[in-house]
């Protein structure tokens, strides 16, 4: 059978009921399972789950430990890739980038422990559920046999409101950097142009009202009771925002970012600080991608019933990776709340503003990540 990660083998049924029950009876798995307060399953080298403990049932509404046995970890429990291949979890194309699945087969090679953390998606009532998973893994031998521990622990709560923190103080970082650009401005008495700075300051002001706004709401059931306020806007202005944002920011330094104004005369009728948030989520993902003087673009197209805005940068998003880029709580990058930047992209620009976030990413072009909405 194909597989695009771990081995598809399976032990054959004989065997596996054999298996069952001897680690049904183990005193030192058995006290494992009973010792620990913790989400527990142990599995053999096949990565089939010969017993659970009752922190395991209950986290993934599991009523009959019999219904998971001899299953792998994301049959049992429900994560919507596990049969994307005829040889089940473990052998798709997602599960390459699976927490879960690359901590448990280092495990099984390297036989020493292994920490992840594992992004799992699950189908419950026709419902898609995301949860963060701290993931442990260990390899122990009892008498002949070699046994996986693998140890889950919920996180998304944490994750998202260390992603939550980390966003937000992100964006106020930018707006006081504006705020005090501009005030640098007025303090420079060769300055004649007091009132462009004054309404730059206006401008920065309302979007910093506005973000408090936005955040609050996000911060509570994911946005869900967030309601866009929708004005006519122009394109200039929420260009001059996303140019403004990255002024003397750390990020930009030694890259060249340029904005096309092309439809700089186009309005809108939308949400200018959720489209905003997106242009700079967008950006900052271009800029963390570009090595130093290097350039990211940004411009506008223009459609008969959209506009788009399209962010390029010279690198390349490997195939693996582009599968789970807008998944909530995954990222490449090390350390908590990470892996909201791209989902919150999804996040405002379709369920908030009505539009449609993709991307495009390839060795010869580079990768373009597109926000379009209705066009006024």
């Amino acid at each position: 059978m194909k597989t695009f990660f771990a081995s598809p083998e399976r032990i054959d049924e004989l065997k596996l009921r054999k298996s069952i029950s001897q680690a049904g009876t183990n005193e030192v798995i058995t006290g494992l399972l009973q010792a620990s307060a913790g989400i527990l399953a142990v599995l053999n080298e096949q990565r089939q789950v010969l017993a659970v403990n009752d922190a395991f049932l209950r986290e993934f509404g599991i009523h009959d430990a019999g219904h998971v046995l001899g299953l792998r970890p994301g049959e049992a429990v429900g994560c919507v890739h596990a049969w994307d291949m005829e040889a089940g979890c473990g052998t798709s194309q997602w599960c390459a980038t699976c927490g879960a699945a690359i901590a448990i087969v280092a495990a099984l090679a390297q036989k020493k422990p292994q920490q992840r953390k594992c992004v799992l998606e699950l189908m419950s009532k026709k419902t898609a559920t995301t949860l963060c998973l701290a993931v442990h893994s260990s390899l122990i031998s009892v008498g002949k046999a070699n046994y996986v521990v693998l140890f889950l622990q919920d996180i998304s709560d944490p994750e998202r409101r260390a992603a939550l923190e980390r966003i937000f103080l992100h964006d106020l970082k930018n707006l006081a950097m504006g705020i005090r650009f501009a005030a640098d401005l007025m303090n420079d008495k060769n300055n004649a142009s007091l009132p462009e700075i004054a309404a730059m300051m206006n401008t920065i002001s309302a979007r910093l009202t506005s973000e408090l706004s936005v955040q609050t709401t996000i911060a509570h059931a994911g946005g869900r009771a967030y309601k866009p306020e929708r004005t006519k806007v122009l394109l200039a202005d929420i260009l001059r925002d996303v140019q403004h944002a990255f002024l003397n920011h750390g990020i930009s330094r030694r890259k060249l970012f340029t904005v096309a104004n092309d439809l700089a005369a186009v309005t809108l009728v939308t949400d200018a600080t959720l489209v905003v948030r997106v242009l700079t989520n967008m950006v900052t993902n271009a800029f963390e991608a570009t090595a130093e003087d290097g350039q990211i673009k940004l411009w506008v197209q223009r459609e008969p019933r959209l506009i788009t805005f399209c962010v390029w940068n010279k690198g390349c998003i490997p195939g693996e990776t582009s599968l789970r880029v807008f998944q909530q709580y995954f990222s490449t990058k090390e350390g908590p709340g990470r892996g909201f930047g791209t989902y919150s992209m999804k996040l405002l620009g379709e369920q908030f503003l009505g539009g449609k976030v993709s991307f495009t990413s390839s060795e010869e072009e580079g990768t373009v990540f597109r926000f379009s909405v209705p066009a006024a």
